[in-house]
This record gives structure tokens, sequence and C-alpha cells, in this order.
């Protein structure tokens, strides 16, 4: 009865963020998170921004090959980069869809098509690492952060913050307040 009281009081916080009942804040030190959670904060972060705009970058890309390359192969190349340039709005699009709750008993996330829930006391927070990704057409890497939890049946959970979007955390922080939000939450929602 407890996780479908925890899920669904995820799943809310989810909604009003949507309908635009959410309260941001600014949450920049290790203090900040602990006394968000305290005062039972959840947290809740949406679609990658980072990603959806690299797919219409390649996507201008796409375009562009068509009208400079045209000529005698303009039927194969337009199907080609057709075909490309709708995997990446599709692609696009389900990143869009994508969130990420974090609240003080557990997490509610949608990747792509699959959905997911667990609670704290079902983890273990297994690293936090800061790191640069390189896309594949040099445009130059991208900063960011991911978190690693193992689950208690062994499965492990990966989330990066380039993949999702958040307001409360300032710039020049967000990717250590990603990784101390995660650890800071599943460290104390175990006592819950």
């Amino acid at each position: 009865m407890e996780a479908n009281n925890s899920l669904s009081e995820l799943k809310k916080a989810y909604n009003d963020y949507k309908e635009k009942n959410y309260t941001f804040g600014q949450y920049a030190t290790v203090d900040q998170i602990e006394n968000a959670f305290s005062n039972g904060k959840i947290f809740v972060f949406t679609g990658g921004y980072i990603l959806f705009k690299l797919c219409i970058y390649l996507l201008v890309i796409a375009i562009s090959m068509i009208v400079i390359i045209g000529g005698e192969y303009f039927i194969l190349v337009s199907s080609l980069f057709a075909t490309v340039g709708l995997f990446l709005i599709l692609f696009a699009i389900l990143m869009q869809r994508m969130f990420l709750v974090i609240g003080t008993t557990g997490v509610y996330y949608r990747r792509f098509t699959k959905i997911g829930y667990f609670q704290w006391d079902e983890t273990t927070f297994a690293n936090g690492t800061i790191g640069r990704i390189s896309p594949y057409l040099k445009p130059p890497p991208v900063k960011t952060a991911e978190v690693n939890l193992i689950l208690s049946e062994g499965k492990k959970v990966r989330f990066t913050l380039m993949s999702y979007q958040n307001k409360e955390f300032p710039k020049n922080v967000k990717r250590k307040m990603f990784i101390f939000l995660f650890y800071i939450y599943s460290d104390l929602g175990k006592g819950l």
C-alpha cells in the first residue's frame, strides 16, 4: 500500500508540473537540497532540451546535404535524407516525452517508451560522474552528469542530466546538484 501511495504522490507532482501548478525554487548547495528533502520537495525534470537541439541540428544538416549534393543523385539522396529526417523528428518527439520525478520516497520516470518506478529503499547509489560526451559530427563536446543506481534485484538504472531539463539548478552548478540530488534523496529516503 505504501508503494502505491508513493507512486501516486509522484504522479500527482508530475501532473501538477504539466498543469503549471509546480512550485519552483533555486537549489545551489547541498544544504538546500537537504532542506528540500525535509520539506518533502519533489523535483520534476522534463524531456531533454540538449538532445532535442542535437536532433534539430542533424535534421538541418540532412536538409543542407540534399541541397548541396542534389544533381543526378537527387532522388536517391533526398529519399535517404528524408528517411533520416523523419527518424530524427520521431526521436526528438520521444525525447520531449521523457520525464524524471524525484521524491522523498522514490523515483518515477519515462525513457522513450518505458515507464518505471522504484522506491529508495530498493536502491543503492552506485556512483555519479561528470564528463563530456562528443557527438559524431564534430560540434563541441557536451558536458553532462550521470548517476548510476543499483536496484535490489541487481538491475542497474542510469540517469543522464543531458536527457532532462530543470529550471531549479543554477547553470554553473547544475551537474553537481543533479548528482547530489540523487545521492541525498537516496540516502535520506531509505529511512522513510
